[in-house]
């Protein structure tokens, strides 16, 4: 007599992964204080995020302050804003005094004026809310399976918290303007100054992720909450049904649909960190070339592991920018690297791929921004499909630049000038710009390439049960 067939589960059980962090909620009078907290350890990220609002305003608030101070300050002692009746009674021997005093003279020059305090509120309004917008990009990579309203909450505190980087921004201005009038100083070189302020971005955006590696907050949210066990396919309902049967509604295999089903990528899974090499580039050919990576992959588990493969990807495509400079400087408007002085050269080679990298980055961002429907759709499974879709772009990316370089190539040997004249129409064509146009249609048939297969795998994911 044989045993009647096993059924399948009415829901899925919650994500089985480490419990939330413990965190203290930090004071508002405290906040000031332990904001340089913040900008180092990433278990400081847990207790950020429970502090309220109003203390995480009160750190950027202060930071601010003392960032225009500072600025002012080194503006001062240069004399770019000239006497005022106010300089004669500042002393700058205090390093907490001197941004004070700085920022206290920009707000009695700028608010004497209504047409000034009106540009100033303006500019005010405006960094606030590009901040209140940096905090909506960075929600699928901060997501931690709590509730989307939850997830922009918390990512709006690290980005107001991690704001206290501004200081050593400051501070390095502060220092380094004085000393790029020096006939020996490095800082006369405008790529340092550029290489600088790259890596202060860098700075900052590790700060934001940090901060938000850690989660300390209730559980609750789709992480915690047991889901309907769906088809992975077209959704449907799969509850006490064999597990050897087809979905009825598309056919796929109801096994297929079950939790186990999905794994975590080779990376997430190598035990060293040479296997870790090899799983890096063995998910980087299978999220490209395997049409069924999105249907296999897990997107409720490895969230760490997929964001720190998005970083690799993206910081990839900044080594390749910064070789393609190396190789073809013309392209991008550069002199030839045999004419640059030693402390442009490493300057650049430094900067290029750190900038090419943040672009990069930023460009997925916007990608997730989209796709998590401004940030409050789907956005904790869908964090994880958009890391594996970072070598997507960074196959546009090498596409772009191998056109873009032919292209230059060939205006240059066969010394392409001129226009191009069809006189039945009456239409004048620039011959260069012909040029560039036909070398970059495998370009843009890449990026549709782009476009489909991302589709591709942020619907394969939209049923995951795993």
């Amino acid at each position: 007599m044989s045993g009647a067939p096993r059924m399948l589960p009415e829901t899925v059980p919650p994500t089985d992964l480490e419990p939330p962090v413990r965190a203290m909620r930090i004071p508002i009078l405290l906040a000031l204080p332990l904001a340089p907290l913040a900008l180092l350890p990433k278990r400081m990220g847990s207790h950020v995020a429970a502090s309220s609002l109003a203390a995480a305003w009160f750190v950027h608030f202060g930071a601010l302050v003392f960032t225009i101070g500072e600025v002012a300050a080194a503006h001062l002692e240069g004399g770019d804003f000239g006497a005022s009746s106010l300089t004669p009674d500042l002393t700058w021997l205090d390093w907490i005094r001197r941004p004070l005093a700085g920022a206290w003279l920009v707000a009695y020059e700028v608010f004497d004026s209504r047409g000034a305090s009106t540009v100033a509120l303006a500019v005010a309004a405006s960094i606030e809310g590009a901040l209140a917008f940096l905090a909506l990009l960075f929600v699928p990579f901060l997501a931690a399976g709590e509730r989307p309203p939850a997830v922009f909450l918390r990512s709006l505190k690290c980005v107001l918290w991690s704001s206290a980087v501004v200081v050593a921004f400051a501070v390095f201005y502060h220092v380094a303007t004085p000393r790029q009038f020096s006939p020996s100083s490095v800082f006369r070189s405008e790529n340092v100054a550029i290489l600088c302020f790259w890596a202060w971005v860098i700075w900052w955006i590790s700060i934001i992720l940090r901060l938000g590696a850690r989660y300390g907050g209730p559980c609750i949210g789709p992480r915690w909450t047991p889901r309907p066990l769906l088809c992975e396919s077209c959704g449907y309902h799969l509850a006490n049904l064999p597990e050897e049967v087809n979905c009825p509604e598309c056919g796929r295999p109801a096994r297929e649909s079950l939790p186990g089903f999905r794994r975590l990528p080779p990376m997430a899974t190598a035990p060293t960190w040479l296997g870790r090499v090899a799983g890096f580039f063995a998910t980087l050919w299978q999220s490209l070339a395997d049409a069924r990576f999105a249907s296999r992959v897990t997107v409720w588990n490895g969230q760490t592991a997929a964001r720190r493969f998005a970083l690799l990807v993206c910081l990839l495509g900044g080594v390749l920018f910064t070789l393609s400079l190396i190789t073809y400087p013309q392209l991008w408007g550069f002199r030839s690297a045999s004419n640059w002085a030693p402390v442009d050269l490493a300057a650049t080679l430094l900067w290029c791929p750190l900038a090419a990298a943040v672009v990069m980055f930023v460009v997925l961002l916007l990608l997730g921004l989209i796709v998590s429907r401004l940030g409050f759709g789907q956005c904790y499974h869908t964090g994880v499909i958009l890391c594996y879709c970072s070598p997507l772009l960074l196959l546009f990316g090498v596409v772009f630049l191998l056109c873009l370089t032919l292209a230059t190539w060939i205006i240059e040997t066969f010394r392409i000038r001129g226009m191009l004249v069809i006189v039945s129409r009456q239409i004048e064509i620039d011959k260069p710009l012909l040029v560039y146009a036909i070398c970059l249609l495998p370009a843009l048939f890449t990026l549709l390439f782009v476009v489909w297969r991302a589709a591709r795998l942020f619907r394969a994911a939209r049923y995951a049960n795993s």
